[in-house]
C-alpha cells in the first residue's frame, strides 16, 4: 500500500506536477488537465516527511456520475466517496453545501496508480460543463489581473474578446461561411481546460463554427488535418448520420494557416484522431 508521500512521488514521476500547495492537501495536474489531490498530515507544516496512509489519493467529485465510478470501485480496496477536504481548491461542487469534496482511494502499488490514472483519461472523465472546467483551472488563474481573469473565464463560455476576436478574424462560420453571428460558435481548437492563459484567449486557437460542427468538433467526432480537410470519426458518423446533420466529407476550414495548424496538432491528438 502506498502512503501520501509515495503517492505525490509516482505522481510526479507519470508527469503530474504540484499546482495546488495546501497544507492539508497537494493538488497535482497532468498535461491532459486532469486534477486529483493527496492528502497530508496534520503536522505537515512542520514535518512534511511524515505520511498519510489511509486512502491519500483523492479525485473529483463528478466521476461519481460516470462509469468511470464502478471501474474504480472494481480495482479499489477502500474508497471512500464522501470525502472533504477544504483545501482541495478546483473540488467544489456547485448547487451543494458538500464544498471541495472527492473521492479517496486507497492505492495499492504504482501499477495500481496507473491503472487509476488510465481510468481517470478516458474521455467519460474529462468535465463536461463549462463551470467545471473553470473550477479545476482556479489555480491557473489565481495571480491573475481581474480583467484578464474575466477575458479567460468568457473565453470558455465562448463569449468577451475571444469571441470578438473570432468573429473579426472569421467574420463568418470557418467552414460554412454563415454569416448569422448569432448561430455561430466560438470554439477552442486546443480545449480551453488543457490550454494555458494566453492560449485561451488566442484568436488561433479557436474556430467559429456553426451549432452542428461546434458540437461535433467538441465532442471529438471531427477534427481537421493541417490542410483544413475535415476529419470524421466514421465508426460513429455514418454517411445517413453527416446527411441528417448537414456535415459533408467534403467540408474544410476557409483558411489554415501555421498558428492554426499547431492548435489543430493537438486537437488530433488528444482526441484520437
Amino acid at each position: 500500500m502506498l502512503n501520501s508521500l509515495e503517492v505525490e512521488s509516482a505522481l510526479r514521476a507519470e508527469g503530474f506536477t504540484l499546482e495546488i500547495n495546501n497544507a492539508h492537501a497537494g493538488g497535482y495536474k497532468n498535461a491532459e488537465g486532469i486534477l486529483v489531490f493527496v492528502k497530508r498530515s496534520k503536522e505537515f507544516k512542520a514535518n512534511p516527511r511524515i505520511p498519510m496512509f489511509k486512502q491519500p489519493l483523492v479525485v473529483h467529485w463528478s466521476i461519481k456520475e460516470t462509469p468511470a465510478f464502478a471501474q474504480l470501485q472494481e480495482i479499489a480496496s477502500s474508497i471512500n466517496p464522501l470525502y472533504v477536504n477544504h483545501n482541495m481548491r478546483g473540488f467544489e461542487e456547485p448547487y451543494s453545501d458538500r464544498k471541495q469534496n472527492g473521492i479517496a482511494i486507497n492505492v495499492e502499488s504504482i501499477d495500481h496508480l496507473k491503472e487509476i490514472i488510465k481510468i481517470l483519461s478516458a474521455k467519460q472523465y474529462i468535465p463536461s460543463s463549462s463551470y467545471e472546467d473553470i473550477t479545476l483551472a482556479s489555480s491557473s488563474l489565481d495571480g491573475v489581473p481581474e480583467t484578464t481573469r474575466k477575458s479567460i473565464v468568457d473565453a470558455r463560455l465562448g463569449q468577451g474578446v475571444f469571441r470578438e476576436n473570432l468573429i473579426k478574424y472569421w467574420e463568418s462560420c470557418a467552414v460554412t461561411d454563415c454569416t448569422v453571428h448569432k448561430l455561430l460558435r466560438a470554439s477552442h481548437i486546443k480545449p480551453w481546460r488543457v490550454a494555458d492563459n494566453s492560449e485561451r484567449l488566442d484568436k488561433f486557437n479557436g474556430l467559429l463554427l456553426s451549432p452542428n460542427l461546434d458540437l461535433a468538433f467538441d465532442q471529438d467526432l471531427i477534427s481537421f488535418d493541417d490542410k483544413g480537410n475535415i476529419l470524421i470519426k466514421s465508426d460513429i458518423l455514418d454517411r445517413e448520420s453527416l446527411l441528417k446533420l448537414g456535415i459533408s466529407e467534403n467540408m474544410k476550414l476557409r483558411r489554415c494557416e501555421a498558428q492554426h495548424k499547431i492548435y489543430l496538432s493537438e486537437h488530433r491528438r488528444i482526441h484520437q484522431f
